[in-house]
């Protein structure tokens, strides 16, 4: 597990300095078909993609990075939730809402995730449901990020703007309020 997870952060770095370098690292690693190092290895992969604007490519990857997660030694759970969350913002960040809320949702069903990722996945479903036209619903996981994570200055941020778009002023002005006293 140790030797994994050193590999994985050398690959990480490595996407982050030389993508390119990443993307062949990463398929090689893929190509020894150790099963139990695939999610590591895709993860690498879709961080490469990220680093060069391929959103699509990177969302496959981390989809699968966390289809791997749970069938790798007997199913990381939260490993899957983030992966899933990492392939949700590939496709929010490619204005793709309806593949980006699919993976926060699977995401949202594992069952055992602790508030803050419970909460952190509300935020990124609501910036979603935003760009779906769904402002009513981004408003209820808004809602539900504060009392999951209140001490997030950016789930305070996304609620002022999505008020101030909704001509909820007051509503916009307490929000920011919230923010600037968490991250002043």
């Amino acid at each position: 597990a140790q030797v994994t997870e050193d590999r994985l952060v050398a690959c990480l770095s490595q996407a982050a300095s030389d993508p390119a370098a990443a993307l062949v690292t990463a398929n090689e690693w893929l190509l020894e078909n150790s099963s139990i190092d695939q999610s590591a290895a895709r993860q690498c992969l879709g961080m490469a993609h990220v680093a060069q604007r391929q959103f699509l490519a990177a969302e496959t990857a981390f989809a699968r990075a966390a289809a791997d997660s749970v069938r790798e030694a007997g199913g990381h759970q939260a490993r899957s939730a983030d992966l899933l969350a990492q392939a949700g913002n590939a496709a929010l960040v490619d204005n793709r809402a309806a593949d980006a809320l699919r993976h926060f949702e699977e995401a949202l069903q594992i069952p055992g995730l602790n508030d803050f990722s419970q909460g952190e996945l509300r935020l990124d479903r609501a910036r979603a449901l935003v760009l779906a036209g769904r402002s009513g619903e981004a408003r209820a996981d808004l809602e539900l990020a504060h009392s999951l994570v209140p001490d997030d200055p950016l789930g305070w941020l996304l609620s002022a703007t999505l008020a101030r778009r909704e001509s909820r002023l007051d509503d916009a002005a307490r929000d920011i309020d919230v923010a600037a006293r968490l991250a002043p």
